[in-house]
Parts: structure tokens; C-alpha cells; sequence
């Protein structure tokens, strides 16, 4: 599914699967589904199945929108703690956020940049990332109240 055509279309996440990183146990039981993926999400760093941990990168997780956000593990440190300590421990729930948004909004600045947000009044999770011939990568991470004006890209179906 091509950015623009998710635009013009609502598109239904796939359910979550999980993989860990080397040295990291999966845990009992599992379905993989969206509840199981927050519960582990929440005590484990994760990646996502058909992501690639190669050398500094956190994560590079596939989006409902058809392409895939990045973020190394140096510019996680560096850049989004820096920005809001807050995260610290929580890369897992923004890798969930990308991967399983309940909206998805343009920026009103650069139309390359969205806002992908989870949650629900009184407290969203939103990643922000910029889309570029159908690479992404995360620009910042936040929590908030409120979600932002914006046309809105993408929403969950049902």
C-alpha cells in the first residue's frame, strides 16, 4: 500500500508479531496479537518479525501506511531523551505506535511528515516521523493530551 493510496483508503493494521533480540526470552504463550505485542511491549525492547537489527539500529518498523520508520539506538539516546526523559524504557510503545497507530495525521508544515498517535483522551503517545521514497525515520517521540491539527492520513477501521 503506497502512502497515497492509504490516504484515500482506510487500511486495517495486521495483527502484531514480535521478535526478539539475542538474548532476550519470548515468555509464555503469546498469539502475537496487538493486546499481547503491549503487554510484552511494556517489559522487553522489541523489534518487529521482517525488522533488521544491524548494528546501531533500535528499530525499523513497518507502518500501516507501507513503508517502514527507523530509528538507531545512538540518535534514541541523543536526540528523543534528550527531548523528553520521559521515554526512557519506552521504545517498545513507540515501536507500537508505528506499527499499530489508532490515527494517523499530516503535518501542516511538510506534508512528508506525520504524526502517528495511540492511545486516547486523557494521555496519547505520538512518533513522529518523516517519509521519503517510502523510507521513513522518526523524527521525535512524545506523550500528549491532545492531537494536533492536521488532515488526517490514516484511521483504524473498525
Amino acid at each position: 500500500v503506497s502512502l497515497c493510496s492509504a490516504r484515500k483508503r482506510r487500511v486495517r493494521p495486521k495483527d502484531v508479531s514480535l521478535s526478539f533480540r539475542e538474548g532476550e526470552g519470548r515468555g509464555e504463550g503469546g498469539s502475537g496479537t496487538r493486546e499481547d505485542a503491549e503487554v510484552r511491549s511494556q517489559s522487553c525492547r522489541t523489534t518487529w518479525l521482517g525488522s533488521r537489527v544491524v548494528g546501531d539500529l533500535l528499530f525499523d518498523i513497518p507502518t500501516p501506511l507501507g513503508f517502514a520508520v527507523r530509528c538507531s539506538r545512538r540518535y534514541w539516546e541523543e536526540v528523543i531523551l534528550q527531548k523528553h526523559p520521559v521515554l526512557a524504557g519506552r521504545d517498545g510503545e513507540i515501536a507500537v505506535t508505528l506499527a499499530d497507530p489508532d490515527l494517523v495525521r499530516q503535518s501542516r508544515r511538510d506534508p512528508a511528515v506525520l504524526l502517528f498517535y495511540r492511545g486516547g483522551i486523557p494521555r496519547w503517545t505520538c512518533a513522529v516521523a518523516r517519509c521519503e521514497r517510502q523510507s521513513g525515520f522518526l523524527i521525535t517521540a512524545y506523550p500528549t493530551e491532545a492531537v494536533k491539527i492536521g488532515e488526517l492520513v490514516w484511521t483504524r477501521s473498525g
